[in-house]
């Protein structure tokens, strides 16, 4: 087996298969006419905040791919937004 570099983790697909992927490397599609309320930059801090979440307080190597979505979900409803299949929505204040 290959030696995982130290600022990257595994990132298990549907299919069975591991992609190793730093925090930079990780990148995004947005779809729909939602995509504007999310900048870019924000989407970017997010994510590294969870994958520095995965790598160094879990100490994990391996993350599926689902997991690391529900995390990004998470830290994106704490940031006051909803990602759904049909794009991101402001969440109300009382949720």
């Amino acid at each position: 087996m290959i030696a995982l570099q130290s600022d990257c983790l595994l990132f298990q697909l549907a299919s069975g298969e591991s992609i190793p992927c730093s925090a930079e490397t990780i990148s995004f599609e947005i779809t729909g006419n939602s995509g504007g309320l999310l900048e870019p930059e924000m989407l970017h801090h997010a994510a590294a905040s969870v994958f520095h979440y995965f790598k160094s307080e879990l100490r994990r190597e391996t993350v599926t791919v689902g997991e690391f979505a529900l995390a990004l979900e998470k830290v994106l409803r704490g940031l006051g937004l909803v990602i759904r299949a049909g794009g991101i929505e402001p969440q109300p204040p009382d949720a």
